[in-house]
C-alpha cells in the first residue's frame, strides 16, 4: 500500500489552518519550479542572453511571492467551501479533500494558461490532455477520499513536475529537436516522474508525504530556487589572465561596433547635422580613416571580417543564395579574442545584436564573459508558458513591442560596471556593439526630436516601405525620406551620448590615455537611393563606406588617413598592438603601415539573403566590389557592371564603365583574380533554432 497522509500533528488541528498549509504545500513546490524555469534554467541553457532591467527581474521575484501566496488562499478556500459540503467527514477524509483542493487549484490555473495562450486548436487540445486527466484522478480521488491511493502522482512535487517539465523540456530546452522527437521525450520524461514517484511509493513505507514533510520541503525548495536563480543572474565570469611580467606594455583595447552607422552622417566627417560632439571630440585626439570601407552590406559577414581580418568569401559567415543557411566561423580561422587570450588578455563583450552575433555562429569564441543582452520581448519570446511569466506581464509596464533591441544605455552602463572587474590586473579587451541607429530609430527624448518632430513610424509601416521600394513598385518619397533620416539622426545623437559616457569612465579609471579604442561601424543604411532602404542590398557605398576613428596608445593629436582601408584591417592592427604575431593568410595589414600614396585596393561583397533572393529577381545575384585609389568597380554575378570615381561622383550617379573602359577591364581582371584566389575555409552552418527564433522575432525570418 502507498504511505498513508499522515494525521494530523499536534498544532496543526484547525481546519484553516490546514487547509492554508496544505496550499502553501502545492503552491511553493509548482511557483518554486515556475520561477526556475523562468528566471534560472535560460542562464544555464543560454548563459550569454541577459535582460539588464532590474525591474523585470524584481518583478519576477513578486510575481513568485504573488502566485504563492494567491494560490495558497485559493486553494485553502476551495477545501475549506467542500469541507463545508460535507461537515460529517472524519480528519483523514478532511486532509485529502484539503490536499485534493489544493491539487485542483494548480491543476487549472495550469490548465487555463495553456488553453489561453495556445496558438492553435491543435495545441490547445494536446496542451489541455494533461491538466484534464490529473485534474479528473484528483476530482474522483478527493470525492471518493482516496487520494491516498493515487499519491504517488498527486503530491505536491510529483504534481509541480509533471505538470512544468513536458512544456518546458518541449519549447525551452528541445527546441532545435523535430516535433515527433520533442513529444516523445516530453512525454518519455513525464513517465519516467511518474514511475520514479510510484516507486518511491512502494519502496519507502514511512510518512514521508505528510503535510509536515510537504510544508516543509517547499519552504526548503523556494528558498534554494530563488538564491540560484539571484547567484546565477549576477554573475560575471571574467577569467582571470595569465600572470604577465611588469611592465609587458600590453595597451588595453577597447573596440566599439556602431551597428548601421554611415561614415557620411557623423558631424566630423563633414555632415551638416551635429549629430555626434562626443564622438567630434574624441576624434579631435585620434586617427580619423576617412575612406573606410565595410566588407559586406550587413552584420554578420562584416563583424566576421572584424574578428578574423578575412573577407566574407573567405571566412565564410554569409549567406549562399538559395541555399538559407548561415555559415558560422570556422574553427581554422582564429578569432581576434582569441588570438588575444594567446597574449594574456582578458576578454569581455556586450553584444545588442542578438539576432547576428550569436555564440551560435562564433562569435564568442575567445571571449571569457560573452553577454548577449536583449529585451524583455526577446528573452520570452519562445518560451514555454509560465504563470509566474503571465503575473510579471501584470506588473510591469506595457512593453513597447517596436523596441527589440537592447538600447545605448544598456550597453554602456554594463560597460561602466565591467571596467572594476576587468582593469583589476593584466591587459584587458573589451567588445562593445551598440544597435541604436539600426530600425527601429527610436531613441528617447530629447533625442528622438532633436532634429524633427516625431513621425508615427511603426514597423509594419516601415517594413512594407522596404518592400515596395525593393520590389521596385514606388520611391521613397521626399517626406518619407526626411521623417527617417532625422529618427535616424536622433539615434546617432543618442548613440554618441552613451559612448560619451563611456569614455568619460575610461578616463576616471585612467584607462583612457594607454589604450587602443577604435570605433567604427559594421555597415551603413540606405534611405532611398538607387531605389534601396535599410542594409544587405547592395555594395553601394551608403551601405559600405563606415566610420572608422582610432585612438592609438598615448595618441593626443589628431590626425586624418584617406588611404583606403577596410575592416579587415582591425584585426592585425589590433595584433600589432597586442605584441601579438599576425595571424597567417589575413587579407589585412596593421593600419600604421598603410601609406598616403597607398594604392592598395580593397573590397566588398553582398549576398543576398533567401528572404530577398526568392521575393525579388534584382537580387538574385551576389555583388563585389573593388576599390582602388579614386576608383570604384561592382561586377554582379548577373552580368551588371559599374564603374564610379568616387572622387567626384560621391553619390555613384554616373556609371562609367562604357567611357572608361580601359579602367573597368583593369578592375574587373583584379577583382576576378581576388576572386579566384580567396579559397574559403571549410566552416559550418551555424544558424540553431533559438537564433532563428531571434530572428523571426526581429521580423527577418517569415
Amino acid at each position: 500500500m502507498p504511505p498513508p497522509l499522515s494525521a494530523a500533528p499536534p498544532g496543526f488541528a484547525s481546519p484553516i489552518r490546514r487547509a492554508l498549509l496544505w496550499g502553501c504545500a502545492y503552491w511553493g513546490f509548482y511557483g518554486s519550479l515556475d520561477y526556475f524555469f523562468c528566471d534560472a534554467a535560460p542562464f544555464l541553457l543560454r548563459s550569454g542572453q541577459f535582460v539588464s532591467d532590474a525591474d523585470y527581474w524584481n518583478a519576477g521575484l513578486l510575481a513568485f511571492g504573488a502566485v504563492a501566496f494567491g494560490g495558497s488562499l485559493a486553494a485553502a478556500a476551495l477545501g475549506l467551501g467542500w469541507r463545508a459540503l460535507s461537515r460529517n467527514a472524519d480528519s483523514t477524509l478532511q486532509d485529502d479533500r484539503f490536499a485534493a483542493s489544493s491539487a485542483l487549484t494548480v491543476i487549472a490555473a495550469f490548465g487555463i494558461l495553456i488553453v489561453s495562450q495556445a496558438a492553435s486548436v491543435a495545441s490547445m487540445l494536446l496542451g489541455a490532455a494533461l491538466p484534464l486527466v490529473f485534474g479528473a484522478a484528483t476530482l474522483a480521488a478527493g470525492l471518493r477520499g482516496s487520494i491516498r491511493r493515487c499519491w504517488f502522482a498527486l503530491n505536491p512535487v510529483t504534481l509541480a513536475m509533471a505538470l512544468l517539465i513536458r512544456p518546458w523540456l518541449y519549447q525551452d530546452v528541445l527546441d532545435q529537436w523535430s516535433g515527433p522527437a520533442r513529444f516523445a521525450v516530453s512525454l518519455g520524461t513525464l513517465l519516467l516522474i511518474l514511475g520514479v514517484s510510484w516507486l518511491l511509493a512502494r519502496w519507502v513505507r514511512r510518512p514521508h508525504y505528510s503535510l509536515r514533510w510537504a510544508g516543509a520541503a517547499a519552504v526548503v525548495v523556494a528558498l534554494c530556487g530563488v538564491s540560484l536563480t539571484l547567484v546565477l543572474r549576477s554573475r560575471a565570469d571574467i577569467v582571470p589572465a595569465p600572470a604577465l611580467p611588469a611592465g609587458s606594455g600590453k595597451p588595453n583595447i577597447i573596440l566599439i561596433s556602431l551597428d548601421t552607422v554611415r561614415a557620411d552622417h557623423l558631424h566630423f566627417n563633414g555632415y551638416s547635422r551635429p549629430t555626434s560632439p562626443r564622438l567630434d571630440e574624441f576624434a579631435a585626439h585620434a586617427t580619423n580613416y576617412t575612406n573606410a570601407r565595410s566588407t559586406a552590406d550587413w552584420t554578420a559577414p562584416s563583424h566576421a571580417s572584424l574578428f578574423t581580418g578575412m573577407y566574407a568569401l573567405r571566412h565564410g559567415v554569409r549567406h549562399a543564395p538559395p541555399n538559407p543557411e548561415l555559415g558560422a566561423l570556422p574553427v581554422a580561422a582564429p578569432t581576434l579574442a582569441e588570438t588575444l587570450a594567446a597574449q594574456g588578455y582578458r576578454s569581455a563583450a556586450l553584444v545588442a545584436n542578438h539576432g547576428y552575433l550569436s555564440d551560435s555562429l562564433g562569435f564568442s569564441r575567445g571571449f571569457s564573459f560573452y553577454r548577449i543582452l536583449v529585451p524583455v520581448i526577446i528573452f520570452e519570446a519562445y518560451r514555454y508558458t509560465s504563470l509566474i511569466r503571465s503575473v510579471r506581464h501584470a506588473l510591469l509596464p506595457p512593453v513597447n513591442e517596436e523596441l527589440v533591441y537592447a538600447n545605448g544605455a544598456t550597453v554602456a552602463s554594463g560597460a561602466v560596471s565591467l571596467l572594476p572587474s576587468l582593469s583589476s590586473g593584466g591587459p584587458f579587451f573589451l567588445f562593445l556593439n551598440f544597435m541604436d541607429a539600426h530600425w527601429p530609430y527610436a531613441p528617447p527624448e530629447p533625442f528622438l526630436s532633436r532634429f524633427a518632430p516625431p513621425a508615427a513610424w511603426s514597423s509594419k509601416r516601415f517594413f512594407d516601405l522596404v518592400g515596395d521600394v525593393l520590389g521596385q513598385k514606388r520611391a521613397v518619397t521626399d517626406t518619407e525620406r526626411f521623417q527617417l533620416v532625422a529618427a535616424y539622426d536622433g539615434s546617432i545623437s543618442y548613440l554618441d551620448y552613451q559612448l560619451g559616457l563611456v569614455f568619460q569612465a575610461l578616463q576616471r579609471a585612467g584607462l583612457y590615455d594607454g589604450s587602443l579604442i577604435i570605433v567604427t561601424s559594421d555597415h551603413g543604411e540606405a534611405f532611398g537611393e538607387k531605389s534601396l532602404l535599410e542594409h544587405g542590398s547592395s555594395v553601394y557605398d551608403d551601405q559600405v563606406h563606415v566610420p572608422l576613428v582610432i585612438k592609438y596608445p598615448g595618441q593626443s593629436q589628431s590626425a586624418t588617413v584617406s588611404s583606403l582601408v577596410s575592416g579587415v584591417d582591425v584585426l592585425p592592427t589590433v595584433t600589432q598592438a597586442a605584441g601579438a604575431p599576425l595571424p597567417r593568410q589575413l587579407a589585412g595589414i596593421p593600419l600604421t603601415a598603410i601609406a598616403p600614396s597607398s594604392t592598395r585596393p580593397v573590397f566588398a561583397e553582398s549576398y543576398p539573403g533567401a528572404d530577398r533572393w526568392q521575393a525579388w529577381e534584382r537580387f538574385r545575384a551576389v555583388e563585389r566590389a573593388v576599390f582602388r585609389g579614386k576608383w570604384k568597380f561592382i561586377l554582379s554575378t548577373n552580368g551588371r557592371r559599374e564603374l564610379y570615381d568616387l572622387s567626384t561622383d560621391p553619390g555613384e550617379t554616373r556609371n562609367l564603365a562604357d567611357s572608361e573602359p580601359r579602367t573597368a577591364a583593369e578592375l574587373q581582371a583584379l577583382l576576378t583574380a581576388w576572386q579566384k584566389n580567396l579559397a574559403p575555409v571549410s566552416g559550418r552552418s551555424g544558424l540553431d533554432n533559438d537564433t532563428v527564433n531571434r530572428l523571426r522575432s526581429l521580423g527577418y525570418i517569415q
